[in-house]
């Protein structure tokens, strides 16, 4: 028989070998390699490779990835066990199981060989059939044990990405719930309304940490200003735009003086469109808000109202009658294709026991699992129910109205209600 080299020991590596064996065998004896060959004869998903120099049996190894490995124990130059160590050590081939060959059955060379770190040992050769047994067993192992490695591998690092995440979201949770602090502290005190409303409530429900919504509250003389506003969004954007839409109300009330709620919305509109860039040709942002706006005067009875797309509801105490002063059918800020965007003021005069509400549309809008809203005409006949209620009763109930409608559903978009009963 000629020389058997690697070159010719070799099967093809171009072929898809991801779901075979593929066999390393390091000897020094051509005639082991032969004999090895003639076994694997119809095993065709077993690819054979053979590397006669132990001193290039892991340069081999990183180059063909083997399923399993067959190493003499006795090779001149280098010791087999001290190989198996090598290959213990290597990080890429250390979980490769390893199968010992020796010429006899030695309990105390054995045993050496387990504790080295070999998966089998093996009296070369044996028949065909325990020999082609042996080598299935071991890549299969070592092939599981290389899926739990990676496995291993894979989960360490999703729980890396995890915490890293969580870290992430809670820096980001930390700087949102600074920023409701900040939000909350441009919000009227609630005990401001109630020093000149005895019988009112705020429902402020914010559908994340911070809120689209917002309500404003100020008083100036004789004069008290109060407003539901609803910015485009909810969360972090909505909340800009509420900074901004508050903001903007303490200048065009505070600073520029302006007390007539139809010319307040109208400063307010052009307010937003400036602050967003929206009156140049590159328009960027379609942002704005929803207002219902009142301006109470107490000494004659009367409220002032402009709404943009928002209205005012008035139940008349006497009668228990609802009364739906309509807002303008357009917004604050976004599309504008008229020259000059005004807005209409409606006076109303009420009288003690009447009881007015102003809201954004997150309460009527919101769904339950049948994807079914509450609905205007149910927020309506709400109103017209419970108006002989205290309005600090009146909150509770509709709580209570809103929680039983949408049950386990989450709420969709923030809620605002603003409820004054005169006196």
């Amino acid at each position: 028989m000629g020389n058997m080299n690697n070159k010719n020991m070799t099967e093809d590596l171009n072929k898809d070998t991801s779901k075979d064996i593929i066999l390393l065998l390091i000897d020094d004896q051509n005639i082991v390699a032969s004999a090895v060959k003639r076994m694997l004869e119809g095993n065709d998903d077993i690819y054979f490779h053979y590397c006669q120099d132990p001193s290039m049996a892991l340069q081999t190894a990183m180059e063909i990835s083997p399923t399993v490995i067959l190493l003499d124990l006795i090779m001149p130059g280098i010791n087999g066990l001290t190989l198996v160590k090598f290959f213990r050590a290597n990080s890429i081939l250390k979980e490769i199981p390893i199968v010992v060959m020796s010429m006899k059955e030695d309990g105390k060379t054995k045993a050496e060989a387990f504790m080295t770190g070999a998966d089998d040992y093996m009296v070369k050769l044996p028949d065909k059939i325990e020999f082609v047994a042996r080598v299935r067993h071991q890549s299969a192992l070592g092939q599981k044990r290389k899926l739990e490695m990676e496995l291993a591998e894979k989960t360490i690092e999703i729980q890396k990405q995890n915490e890293i995440i969580e870290e992430k979201n809670r820096q980001i949770t930390s700087s949102i719930e600074y920023a409701k602090n900040i939000q909350q502290s441009i919000l009227p005190q609630n005990e401001k309304i109630e020093e000149e409303f005895k019988d009112s409530f705020v429902i402020f429900l914010p559908k994340d940490i911070v809120s689209g919504d917002f309500y404003w509250y100020n008083k100036i003389e004789n004069l008290i200003f109060i407003a539901a506003l609803d910015c485009t969004g909810h969360g972090v954007p909505g909340a800009f735009m509420s900074l901004i839409g508050n903001s903007l109300l303490n200048q065009i009330v505070n600073e520029n003086k302006i007390y007539s709620p139809e010319k307040i919305l109208e400063e307010l509109h052009k307010g937003v469109r400036k602050v967003l860039k929206q009156e140049g040709k590159t328009r960027n942002s379609r942002d704005g808000m929803d207002v219902a706006f009142c301006v109470i005067e107490k000494k004659k009875n009367i409220i002032r109202f402009a709404g943009a797309r928002r209205p005012l509801f008035l139940i008349k105490g006497k009668t228990n009658e609802l009364i739906e002063i309509k807002g303008d059918r357009k917004s604050i800020g976004g599309r504008q294709k008229e020259g000059n965007r005004v807005f209409d003021k409606k006076e109303i005069n009420y009288e003690s026991g009447d009881t007015i509400y102003m809201f954004s549309d997150g309460f009527v809008d919101q769904q339950n699992k049948d994807e079914k809203k509450f609905g205007i005409k149910k927020l309506r006949e709400t109103y017209v129910e419970i108006n002989s209620k205290t309005l600090k009763e009146q909150k509770k109930i509709l709580l209570s109205k809103l929680k039983d409608h949408k049950k386990e559903w989450e709420q969709q978009d923030d809620i605002t209600i603003l409820g004054i009963k005169f006196k």
